[in-house]
């Protein structure tokens, strides 16, 4: 796969919010797309009403309802007595397709919605605290670090989202002055992925928790980077570069961690990067009018689940500069993301 020649026709927001939503709506999209595989079945010529019910053994009342919310999500289009693919579904749904996603809605089946009750979201706002009602039960982090599925499917789930992100990222983002840069907790190494392809003689190392590492190594090897991306196991609060790397590198990393926390990650970096040396934060950031949707869907994600959130813009500049770093920027990139560059001088 040739990274940096991907183009994307359509935004992924609504994606990002169909992952996340928990409305009945998305209840049944979800369900047609992970218990059915519905449109990777879906005939690529079209398929008239009486031929999808005897495909998919959907009774014809249940489809006289799914088939209009397709319709009206952009999923398939409605033409002479047929139904068709949308160029959208065909982008985003088809095991096919580079840019599927489907790995990112099937994340979803590690949590129990239907436990959700108003209790306990009353609970998350009154403490602050995330609840733990995943399957496998425990802080977002030590889940990963001890359940190797979980770890398996959120590194996939976050690969797919990432080609979308990484995209819009690598254009964003100059590094040709650079030699060696961290991705600090770089999940399944998308973005190094792209940032290696578009800068041939930047080196990368990758530092990733051991339950996650193996599946980063697994999938830089079907790409064909495991030579050019090097995987490092350790502990991002502890680990010690002695000033080996010239950037570091935080992709959707700093929301999943409380202020203490990012306070302590920005002040490590500051330590062990050179003079000069480069931290870039790439996630969601905030705005106080008028954010992104699918940035807010995900927000109360993480409020209901890990010790972070995503920060406003003037917050992460106070922590930066709080941590020693001058020269501060902010690149816009897509779907409410940005990046936030900071020099140690």
């Amino acid at each position: 796969m040739r990274f940096t020649k991907l183009k994307f026709k359509n935004n992924i927001d609504s994606i990002l919010t169909l992952s996340f939503n928990q409305g009945f709506d998305s209840f049944f999209i979800k369900a047609a797309i992970v218990k059915y595989d519905f449109f990777n079945k879906f005939d690529i010529n079209g398929m008239p009403f009486n031929k999808i019910v005897k495909k998919f053994n959907i009774p014809e009342k249940s489809l006289n309802v799914l088939l209009p919310l397709f319709t009206s999500f952009n999923l398939l289009v409605y033409r002479k007595d047929k139904y068709y693919l949308t160029n959208y579904t065909k982008e985003y749904f088809l095991k096919k397709s580079e840019k599927n996603m489907v790995d990112l809605i099937n994340f979803r089946n590690f949590f129990y919605p239907e436990n959700i009750t108003f209790e306990i979201i009353s609970k998350v706002l009154k403490t602050g605290k995330p609840n733990n009602y995943m399957k496998n039960s425990g802080d977002w982090v030590s889940s990963i670090a001890n359940n190797k599925l979980l770890a398996k499917t959120f590194t996939s789930a976050m690969d797919k989202r990432g080609i979308f992100l990484a995209s819009k990222l690598v254009n964003k983002i100059g590094l040709s002055k650079n030699n060696y840069l961290l991705d600090i907790g770089g999940s399944s190494g998308i973005y190094s992925c792209f940032l290696a392809e578009k800068f041939k003689k930047l080196k990368i190392d990758i530092l990733e928790i051991p339950s996650v590492a193996k599946n980063t190594r697994l999938i830089l090897k079907k790409r064909k980077f495991e030579k050019r991306i090097n995987v490092i196991e350790g502990d991002m609060f502890k680990f010690n570069s002695h000033k080996k790397y010239d950037v570091h590198l935080y992709s959707n990393v700093i929301h999943d961690w409380d202020v203490k926390d990012v306070k302590r990650l920005f002040s490590h970096s500051y330590k062990n990067l050179p003079l000069n040396g480069k931290i870039i934060i790439h996630d969601g950031h905030l705005k106080f009018n008028k954010n992104n949707i699918s940035l807010m869907h995900n927000n109360l994600r993480l409020l209901m689940f890990t010790k972070g959130r995503y920060y406003y813009y003037h917050e992460m500049l106070d922590f930066l500069e709080q941590a020693g770093f001058t020269k501060i920027k902010v690149k816009k990139t897509v779907s409410g993301r940005s990046l936030i560059i900071g020099i140690k001088n």
